[in-house]
């Protein structure tokens, strides 16, 4: 009667083992994939981004195909951005991040349409227009869109400002 309560107590421990055995390596995937899901982030072709880290720029990634930043290095030093130290990757994909610190704001590259509200404009003659304004416009700095825009609606609100006054011009 011994020997067998001696093997059911092996038994029971190496059951023990092998449980706690499972629910560590479990537990390592599982904390494994929460690193790699922080420390990783993709970027579509049709994408670009912006990486922060403590709210600063770090890390600008572009399209393969924008070519503006290396044709006008002078937007990289604009009034309120200086851009120039920032590492500035090209391609999509998988990107690295330091887990937890570094913040990720992605933008389309596609073109945008801008359309205006209705507006009433009167010539110097006194004919009325009613007009709507329309321009197509796409993000080839995402670093400076990050600083002077951050969404696609401020922008719609800058242009507003800058296109209008210059239809009003022309107009008149």
């Amino acid at each position: 009667g011994n020997t067998v309560n001696i093997n059911r107590q092996q038994n029971n421990d190496e059951v023990r083992k092998a449980i706690r055995f499972i629910v560590t390596f479990v537990v390592i995937i599982v904390f494994a994939i929460i690193l790699i899901t922080a420390s990783t982030f993709t970027v579509k072709e049709d994408e670009q981004a912006v990486v922060k880290r403590l709210g600063a720029i770090q890390r600008i990634i572009i399209n393969d195909d924008n070519t503006f930043l290396e044709e006008h290095p002078e937007t990289l030093r604009v009034q309120g951005a200086d851009l120039q130290s920032i590492s500035i990757e090209s391609g999509s994909g998988l990107f690295w991040k330091v887990p937890f610190i570094d913040a990720v704001e992605k933008y389309d590259s596609k073109l945008f349409t801008y359309v205006s509200s209705e507006e009433e404009v009167y010539t110097y003659d006194k004919n009325r227009y009613i007009i709507t304004m329309y321009a197509q416009w796409r993000i080839t700095n995402p670093g400076l869109f990050a600083i002077k825009h951050r969404t696609a609606k401020e922008a719609s609100l800058y242009l507003d400002n800058l296109i209008f006054p210059e239809i009003n011009q022309n107009i008149n």
